[in-house]
């Protein structure tokens, strides 16, 4: 064999497959005004259909029935709606990854990877009777068994990237390590699917997928779809030179060029240095013999990286085919099809490469032979170009287009230590903690950005319609509303024949007002809003009156301090681990509580409330069984003693200080118990080590957040919000307790 080939064979080298298949039943999402089945499931009436009194056939009678079903017929129980929606997901893939390296000469490697994946997806979506309304009022009969949605979808990708090093030292204090490489990667894929809805009653799911042109064409629909999505291919260069002076000064230089299709030509490429220096202090001559030290490590880097991570359809228009009948048009005899925009934003050809700046002060330590390691970083990000979605006029004939609209940053300390307690014979514990102090900002925001967008979680009647906000020197997770100051008193009004009339001085609430249900005709002056029992808040603006310009910032989602620590105990074969994490002086904003008090005259009858509205102001009483409204002063100053928060009858949701709370929270995470089996016993069946352990997962979490979970997703989709909606509780279901048991076996 020729030398230079000699070194083609090395444990480098391989091929490695991979095949996965997972299915899993997904939920059913987020809805607008409901939150997740699991999330409205405390509304469901806790009244027995037995102990209602009156005619419950009122209950299925003009709106009630339309928006009331769910909170109070029995066969619109949470449990049942859960049950009766079954999004099942089916995902298989095989990926294939082989790698060559070849030792050239001393020192000069060639190294090159290839990577190919293709995967495939099936979902099944079945949504029965109830969450279709295929239920006769009358009867509870079922009219039809549900529908049906298939889809398919295949995906490819590959990658395949070379790379050329040399390592080589110039005398005793000098050493190179120089690679230059090429990378490509580009994927893309299609879909179809089909649906029907109005299935024959007796049908059930399977007969449904199997049969799916059974549906009934009278009362029934079918649709089908089909895409193919649009390469997404990176074509990449870069190289990088690490440098050591005496093992103790290093070095580091890198720089790529990374060109994206999502781009136009004009903005295709984007180029991305770094630099970093690290200084090993430990190795010079004045510390090197010292006992007390193993390591002390300065480090400080600077570089770019680049995001393109948007659709590959947003800077070139693509069109796509309006089949309709109506949208058809003919030339002779022949049908043709009109063109449609594809996408629903405007395109943008100037959009370019969001990139990121990280700029890091670090310190790497270790003392006593390492029994106390950690270190400490100082660290200032800084991502300019944002791509992001921003509202556009009307008179384009689209409301949205992304573009590069501004710059965020995030500062921050971030402190890791990890030490030996005790280290025994028979007994070790060890502990370790990671604190980060970080804050993010808006750096700059584009002319065209308003920072305002919404949530939509009550759909058109969330109030302010732009609950969000971003600020220019303030960090993203700003939430808008107003301040709660308590509720109206029969004291804030001049009562005279039956109208109550606001007192001077005292601010009427204006603009967050859509309707308020239970107020008499009559029983306040025209142009007044304002009752007693009804939600007061602060006159910020000291205009007299409560409206849009009292819109304030009531709730910073973003966390002083962030963080986590373990305990980690071995004694003889037995182990135990115990790892927490943390969050503190970060808010929560609780879609679900401002929701409780939100409650039309239709959808609230019988409907079940949070507890905190116990203490609510009530403009009734009960008299033998009998709801009876309470008019004067006396009657209602009475009744409401010692009530702190407004009735809950308004239908629109006022995002105000009551929604806003502190999401604080220590959780233990997982706690493990293990225990290894003696080697005396274990490698007579030839086992060299043998441990079982059982952990349990989310295991408590202490906090004063009232809802399900302080920790709680960011939903960028939500109500189709066109940034982030940080901190938002609206919907998800809380993080689940699992427990495992398992074994460890080694030969």
């Amino acid at each position: 064999m020729h030398p230079l080939f000699m070194g083609i064979c090395s444990e480098a080298n391989g091929l490695d497959t991979r095949y996965t298949q997972v299915e899993r039943m997904g939920n059913e999402g987020t809805t607008n005004g409901s939150g997740s089945i699991l999330t409205y499931a405390y509304r469901f009436r806790p009244v027995a259909t037995d102990d209602i009194r009156g005619d419950l056939e009122a209950m299925k009678e003009g709106n009630i029935e339309q928006y009331g079903k769910f909170t109070q017929w029995d066969q619109y129980s949470p449990k049942s709606r859960i049950e009766d929606y079954e999004p099942l997901q089916e995902r298989q893939s095989v990926r294939a990854a082989a790698s060559l390296n070849w030792t050239i000469i001393e020192g000069l490697n060639f190294n090159t990877n290839f990577m190919l994946r293709r995967q495939w997806g099936q979902n099944y979506t079945w949504k029965g009777a109830l969450t279709n309304d295929y239920i006769d009022a009358n009867t509870g009969e079922k009219l039809y068994a549900g529908s049906a949605d298939i889809s398919k979808s295949d995906a490819w990708a590959m990658r395949w990237s070379n790379t050329l090093s040399y390592m080589f030292d110039l005398g005793e204090n000098h050493s190179f390590n120089i690679l230059a490489g090429q990378e490509v990667t580009n994927s893309g894929g299609s879909s179809m699917g089909i649906s029907a809805s109005c299935f024959p009653a007796n049908f059930t799911k399977e007969n449904a997928f199997a049969m799916i042109n059974q549906y009934d064409p009278d009362k029934g629909s079918t649709s089908t779809s089909s895409s193919k999505t649009l390469p997404e291919r990176i074509m990449s260069y870069f190289g990088r030179v690490n440098y050591t002076l005496m093992d103790r000064y290093l070095f580091t230089f890198t720089f790529r060029a990374d060109g994206s299709s999502k781009f136009s030509p004009d903005h295709r490429w984007g180029y991305f240095p770094a630099a970093a220096f690290a200084w090993r202090m430990s190795e010079e001559s004045w510390l090197k013999d010292t006992d007390w030290l193993d390591n002390l490590k300065i480090r400080l880097s600077y570089g770019q990286v680049g995001n393109d991570g948007i659709s590959s359809n947003l800077w070139s228009q693509n069109w796509a085919a309006e089949t309709g009948y109506k949208n058809m048009y003919y030339s002779g005899e022949n049908a043709l099809p009109t063109y449609k925009y594809s996408a629903s934003q405007m395109v943008n050809p100037d959009l370019k490469w969001e990139t990121t700046i990280t700029r890091n002060l670090g310190i790497d330590f270790g003392f006593w032979n390492n029994r106390l390691s950690g270190t400490v970083d100082v660290y200032w990000n800084t991502t300019k170009d944002l791509l992001m979605q921003t509202a556009i006029p009307g008179i384009t004939g689209f409301t949205a287009t992304y573009d590069n609209v501004g710059q965020t940053s995030n500062k921050g300390v971030e402190i890791s230590l990890s030490g030996v307690i005790v280290d025994k014979k028979d007994f070790r514990l060890t502990a370790g903690v990671n604190v980060n102090f970080n804050r993010g900002n808006v750096d700059e925001l584009a002319d065209s950005v308003t920072g305002l967008y919404g949530s939509n979680w009550c759909s058109s009647a969330t109030t302010p319609a732009q609950d969000y906000t971003l600020m220019v020197d303030q960090p993203v997770g700003l939430v808008r509303g107003w301040v709660f100051d308590g509720i109206y008193t029969v004291d804030d009004f001049i009562y005279e024949n039956g109208v109550y009339t606001l007192k001077e001085g005292v601010a009427d609430s204006k603009s967050m007002y859509q309707q308020l249900n239970g107020i008499p005709a009559g029983a306040r002056p025209d142009g007044q809003t304002a009752y007693p029992g009804m939600g007061k808040y602060k006159d910020i603006s000291g205009n007299g009156v409560v409206d849009n310009e009292d819109i304030t910032v009531i709730g910073d989602m973003t966390p002083d301090c962030t963080g986590g620590f373990n305990l980690n105990a071995q004694w003889k074969g037995f182990d135990l681990g115990a790892y927490f994490n943390w969050s503190i002086g970060n808010e929560v904003y609780n879609a679900h509580k401002l929701a409780s008090m939100h409650g039309g005259k239709e959808a609230g009858l019988f409907e079940n409330k949070l507890a905190f509205l116990k203490d609510s102001f009530m403009p009734f009483t009960v008299k033998n069984g009998n709801i009876e409204m309470l008019y004067t002063p006396s009657e209602l100053a009475a009744a409401n003693e010692g009530a702190t928060m407004p009735f809950g009858y308004q239908e629109n949701g006022i995002i105000s200080t009551i929604g806003i709370e502190d999401g604080s929270f220590l959780r233990l995470n997982t706690l493990t118990l293990g225990y290894t089996l003696p080697q005396q016993l274990t490698k007579k069946a030839g086992i060299s080590n043998c441990r079982v352990y059982a952990s349990i997962y989310n295991v408590f979490t202490l906090t004063s957040y009232s809802g399900l979970d302080p920790e709680v997703n960011t939903n960028t989709a939500q109500g189709g919000a066109a940034y982030p909606t940080v901190g938002l509780d609206w919907g998800a279901y809380p993080r689940a307790r699992s427990f495992v048991v398992g074994l460890n076996l080694s030969f």
